[in-house]
């Protein structure tokens, strides 16, 4: 892990210092792995102090770095120590120069409440978003993961993220023994494409790969349309 400087990280419009590890992998092995011991470590894992994320946050960046490599083909790793308060941020490993994409300010949510089916969970997540004040979701890109929900739940969903504030949504399902394997999908953003994929990480050194499963659409509830 390093601090390094970065400016006008996307969307702020600030300068200050955050710490950044040297890449994704390295946070995923030797921060999360050591950590993870079952789904009951996600739902309560406590803050990691000297890194000020929880263990699923963590997760949920390496898991956005993979879909940002995937996208935009750069190396991306995960940011910490946000001044701001947010969960984390997904940047380039390399500086970037002026005029580019200097990273997205993440915030998460973690969907576990298997009492009611997953659309309403997923629902009800964001609107506890939406509580914390007007316009702060505003230009931050939401990370949600979830212990259930399958791909019929996705094009229920995408129109629930799609009315939200949040500037870009994805949803990483869990599969198989976690960590291995997920289903992935982009509910909301202004440049990539709406569509799910799987995700399979290799526990020995944290790499990844993201195979398309196709694109989706919404579900047309409004018959007149």
């Amino acid at each position: 892990m390093e601090k390094q400087q970065y400016s006008n990280v996307y969307p702020l419009g600030v300068n200050y210092k955050i710490s950044k590890f040297n890449s994704s992998e390295e946070a995923f092995t030797q921060v999360f792995l050591p950590k993870y011991t079952g789904l009951d470590s996600l739902r309560n894992g406590r803050e990691i102090k000297t890194i000020q994320l929880r263990p699923r946050e963590i997760l949920g960046l390496y898991l956005m770095c993979l879909v940002a490599r995937y996208y935009h083909e750069n190396e991306w790793t995960i940011g910490f120590d946000d001044p701001w308060g947010h969960d984390g941020l997904v940047i380039p490993k390399v500086v970037p120069q002026k005029g580019q994409k200097r990273g997205l300010v993440i915030e998460q949510v973690y969907v576990q409440d298997k009492e009611k089916p997953f659309v309403y969970a997923f629902e009800e997540a964001l609107r506890l978003k939406s509580l914390k004040g007007l316009n702060y979701s505003d230009k931050l890109n939401l990370v949600v993961l979830s212990e259930y929900g399958d791909k019929e739940d996705l094009s229920a969903v995408i129109a629930i993220a799609q009315k939200s504030d949040f500037e870009s949504c994805y949803l990483f399902i869990l599969k198989q023994p976690v960590p291995c394997l997920f289903y992935g999908a982009t509910l909301k953003s202004p440049s990539d494409p709406l569509e799910y994929y799987h995700l399979g990480i290799n526990l020995v050194d944290g790499s990844g790969k993201i195979v398309k499963r196709g694109d989706f659409k919404p579900i047309i509830t409004d018959k007149s349309t």
